[in-house]
């Protein structure tokens, strides 16, 4: 299957052919006729015209899988055993050190009770797919439909756990950082997670929809079935709670960096301003009478070096009285 998939550059169809025996997904050489389960990654206008003239599927059904911006939703045919299905799977992160954490949209297509369409956006997904172990126990092609939404959920929980771990570690960064580059990744990461917290509200309502009778009826599902959508329905929740969790936390995090920063910069400003402050009196000093008045003033007319030696040392002595008066009152002042 890898050696299919790397052969096929991104962007170019891609078929998958699977059966279902024993319970299990089984990659197939039979005919896409024959084959129970068809697998479509970044389908042509030739395949596209297949599935839509050839089985059947709704062209515009089509064309929203294909979009990673649509709306999670089913839709169910005017026959038994019929039925679109509109899902959202997260991606896999494309570049190493990556805080953005996307979702793709996948389509489910069940033209009769002998014939499952898949089209997912990815090469791994489509791996993963085929590969995974998550497609144990499956009854029939509409237990399968459940099977996929459950293990959205999961792949949902996964990348939960890893943006809570990037997380982690950006905010050991932001006890020693002194720059802003990991307050942009968090935002990157809230981002993220509002990108995850719509598609799980969308999958709340796909779950809502399957669970109701008429669905339930018109694609025959059983106890078995019906006890499936109930586990797919607890980790859900659990998924939602966890991704509201980890963007309230996000967020204060974000927060708390922000009032750091700016208190940061209040020292700073507070600073530079006793230091001009204290500059600016001795300034004023020289500047009613000039250097010379200084010098004649205090009987070192002659000796200009010694004057200007004692001014300097007069204004350094001012400026360090500024400050610390400055410094003792910055508690008062921050009231």
């Amino acid at each position: 299957m890898r050696k299919y998939l790397r052969a096929h550059p991104r962007g170019e169809t891609t078929v998958c052919k699977l059966n279902l025996k024993a319970g299990r997904l089984h990659e197939t050489q039979a005919t896409v006729y024959d084959a129970a389960v068809e697998c479509f990654l970044f389908p042509d206008a030739e395949t596209q015209h297949y599935l839509c003239d050839d089985l059947g599927i709704d062209a515009h059904n089509l064309h929203l899988c294909l979009d990673p911006n649509a709306l999670p939703r089913v839709e169910i045919g005017s026959g038994d055993y019929s039925a679109a299905l509109i899902l959202k799977l997260p991606l896999q992160q494309c570049e190493v050190g990556s805080f953005t954490f996307q979702v793709g949209s996948a389509g489910l297509f069940l033209v009769n009770e002998h014939k499952l369409i898949v089209v997912l956006p990815d090469d791994e997904m489509l791996i993963s797919f085929a590969q995974s172990s998550a497609f144990v126990g499956v009854e029939d092609l509409s237990d399968l439909m459940i099977h996929v939404v459950y293990h959205a959920v999961r792949s949902f929980q996964h990348y939960l756990q890893q943006i809570h771990l990037c997380s982690e570690q950006l905010e050991e960064q932001l006890a020693t950082s002194a720059t802003g580059i990991d307050l942009l990744h968090l935002f990157e990461l809230k981002k993220s997670l509002v990108y995850y917290r719509t598609a799980l509200s969308g999958t709340g309502a796909v779950l809502q929809r399957l669970m109701g009778e008429d669905v339930r009826q018109r694609l025959k599902m059983n106890r078995h079935n019906t006890a499936m959508l109930d586990d797919v329905a607890i980790e859900y929740t659990q998924a939602e709670k966890v991704a509201h969790i980890y963007s309230e936390v996000i967020t204060d995090l974000m927060n708390t960096r922000a009032s750091t920063v700016g208190n940061n910069l209040n020292k700073i400003m507070m600073n530079l301003t006793a230091v001009v402050i204290g500059i600016a009196i001795p300034t004023f000093v020289a500047g009613m009478g000039g250097m010379s008045e200084f010098s004649a003033m205090i009987g070192f007319e002659d000796n200009w070096l010694l004057g200007y030696s004692l001014f300097l040392v007069g204004s350094l002595g001012i400026t360090v009285v500024v400050i610390f008066l400055i410094r003792k009152l910055e508690p008062l002042l921050s009231k």
